[in-house]
């Protein structure tokens, strides 16, 4: 459960390397920036910035190649790569005129297998 001494370690930690940053001259992206709650809501507010910008709490955070939701559950990333595997097999189908199965399969099999390994 996070505490005040906690967030106040965390938001040091935070101002330690913005100072860096702007030390080095590189920029943070601040709005690319979120918090993410992981576990029960608590009614204590605690606020999070970096630089002078606010972070935003959200919901589900979108890492590299992966969609975290704030009670570590899939779904998010698992509807997202099921969206993109139809979107990707309706594609062949409509842009392939060939009634050769083994056509298809090696289209899907190069096109809509791998985002599985994303």
């Amino acid at each position: 459960m996070l505490n005040a001494d906690d967030a106040a370690t965390f938001q040091t930690t935070l101002n330690i390397i913005s100072d860096w940053a702007q030390h080095w001259q590189l920029g943070i992206l601040v709005n690319k920036c979120s918090v993410l709650n992981i576990g029960k809501m608590y009614s204590v507010l605690i606020i999070i910035s970096v630089i002078v910008f606010c972070l935003m709490t959200r919901p589900v955070v979108i890492l590299v190649f992966y969609s975290l939701m704030s009670d570590l559950s899939p779904y998010v990333h698992i509807g997202e790569i099921v969206r993109k595997g139809h979107q990707r097999a309706n594609a062949i189908l409509r842009c392939f005129v060939t009634c050769d199965n083994a056509v298809l399969v090696r289209a899907f099999i190069t096109y809509v297998r791998p985002l599985q390994a994303v």
